[in-house]
């Protein structure tokens, strides 16, 4: 700045009358730029040297540069305009470092200096072949050597450069089997690889609904069962990529027991059950009835129900599908069993009858039957009347053999019919008693012999004798169609014996007759 140290007194070429200056110096430079110092040394002779030094004061270094991009798709080409100020001194310079990271893991660390430049250049240009995230560093005004001590500190700016690459799906999540109508939800896992600002996502899939395409989660709803595809698209600015998922649509089991039916108490049923979707077996339970059987095996879809005795008024049959594998649960269906009261009848007739006798008949009702009507097979007469329910028979006279009688009760309400009840008996006829001889007379001490008989076969006899007599030598009553005996009459006079005959055949007992025996005694003389 034209400063002198030192003064020359005003006394120009005669050194010996200068002050003389510090023989060193220490300057503080307040400003950047380049000096100039002068020395001028003389002696008392006025001979005069002088030396000249510039000397250059750098100012403090400033890094500053600005990518060309700072976002770009491989492969890149950056250039770098470097926007630090360069000194006067001709002695700036500039190192260049780059790193890579990659927390994405979609990319390798794959760079390179181009078009002859290098980490010394002042404006170098990079080839980036890899994604991810490259900091570029500028250190301005580095020491060239580790003996170049006298520069200014270096400045030091860095910048990130993004080098995105097109997206990377990492996977798709989702069912693999689902049971129909379910519905699924699909997610996808990726990477925008280091492009988020024009990241764009779509979903599509076959034959599903989706409740939303442009979300990383979607839950569709398929028509049908079936096997469908979720695909996933994503891109960025750099391109796209897709996946695909498969799931298949399970068809659910299913079940027809059969419609709801209604029959009488302890009649069979046949099933005709049907199974379908996923199931291939059904097997049948029935609650209220828990001793019912299945002709042949309760594994049949065809099978008959056998109500027990102890089942309810109303069965429930359900036809339980297996349980198939996959998410699909088994399934059932069932049908309600009614069963309605039957009406029931019994019918009570003696076993045999006697001709000319009326007959007792009893019909016992049961169930839903309140009433009914006799029948006879043969012609006769109930009284008081054939609906009455424990009236007498007569049939015609004469008649002799088997009756057949029946009861039909009323028809009940529901689906029950009418039940009858019938029963037989014999009407047997009357045996005719014959006795022979019918009276006979004997003398004292003599035998005598009756012989009985009857109009039917197989008949019984018996006999009584009157005790009003004096006669003795039979017994009282006895049995036998044949009496042979010897009487005695310790009378004076003549006296009879009655015997009294009876006759019975299939417990019919015919008219008794009575034979009379004339008892004679001996004769005595008188003196």
């Amino acid at each position: 700045s034209g400063d002198t140290i030192g003064d020359s007194t005003g006394v120009g070429p005669w050194p010996s009358f200068w002050t003389s200056g510090s023989d060193t110096l220490d300057i503080n430079f307040t400003q950047p730029g380049v000096y100039s110092i002068k020395l001028i040394n003389a002696n008392s002779c006025s001979q005069i040297d002088t030396v000249v030094k510039q000397i250059c004061i750098l100012p403090l270094a400033t890094a500053t540069f600005q990518a060309s991009d700072t976002l770009a798709c491989v492969p890149a080409s950056i250039s770098i305009d470097n926007q630090t100020t360069t000194t006067q001194c001709g002695s700036d310079s500039w190192l260049w470092r780059v790193q890579h990271s990659d927390s994405l893991n979609c990319g390798s660390n794959s760079w390179s200096f181009a078009n002859n430049t290098d980490s010394l250049s002042f404006e170098p240009e990079f080839n980036f072949n890899g994604a991810g995230l490259y900091t570029i560093t500028l250190i301005s005004n580095y020491p060239l050597s580790p003996t170049d001590t006298l520069r200014c500190p270096a400045d030091t700016l860095v910048q990130t450069i993004r080098i995105a690459d097109s997206p990377v799906i990492d996977s798709l999540l989702g069912p693999i089997n689902i049971c129909y109508p379910d519905s699924a939800t699909f997610t996808a896992f990726y990477s925008a690889c280091y492009d988020t600002l024009s990241i764009q996502r779509h979903w599509s899939s076959t034959f599903g609904t989706p409740d939303s395409l442009a979300l990383d989660s979607i839950t569709l709803a398929f028509s049908s069962p079936g096997n469908y595809y979720a695909t996933f698209f994503i891109n960025n600015q750099c391109g796209g990529v897709t996946d695909s998922l498969a799931i298949g649509v399970l068809a659910p089991p299913s079940a027809n027991a059969g419609n709801d039916t209604t029959v009488c108490f302890g009649s069979s049923i046949p099933l005709s059950g049907s199974v379908g979707g996923g199931a291939t077996s059904g097997i049948w339970t029935a609650i209220g009835d828990s001793l019912a059987s299945f002709s042949p095996n309760d594994s049949d879809l065809n099978a008959i129900y056998i109500p027990s005795a102890w089942a309810s008024s109303q069965v429930i049959l359900y036809l339980n599908t297996d349980d198939p594998a996959g998410p699909c649960p088994s399934f059932y269906d069932s049908l309600i069993v009614t069963f309605d009261s039957n009406a029931t009848v019994n019918v009570s007739v003696p076993t045999n009858g006697c001709e000319g006798s009326s007959i007792p008949v009893l019909a016992t009702l049961g169930g839903t039957a309140s009433s009914g009507v006799w029948t006879a097979s043969v012609p006769g007469t109930f009284l008081p009347s054939n609906t009455h329910l424990n009236p007498s028979f007569s049939p015609n006279a004469g008649f002799t053999g088997n009756i057949v009688f029946s009861f039909v009760s009323n028809d009940p309400p529901g689906v029950c019919v009418a039940d009858s009840s019938s029963d037989t008996i014999t009407i047997h006829p009357i045996p005719l008693l014959s006795v022979s001889p019918p009276n006979i007379s004997i003398c004292n001490a003599d035998t005598f012999s009756f012989s009985a008989s009857s109009s039917v076969v197989g008949s019984t006899f018996s006999w009584t004798v009157d005790p009003n007599t004096s006669i003795t030598g039979l017994p009282f009553s006895g049995s036998g169609s044949v009496i042979y005996d010897t009487l005695f009459n310790a009378g004076n006079a003549d006296d009879s014996l009655l015997i009294s005959f009876s006759v019975t055949a299939n417990g019919c007992s015919g008219t008794p007759v009575t034979a009379v025996i004339v008892v004679r005694p001996n004769a005595v003389i008188s003196p």
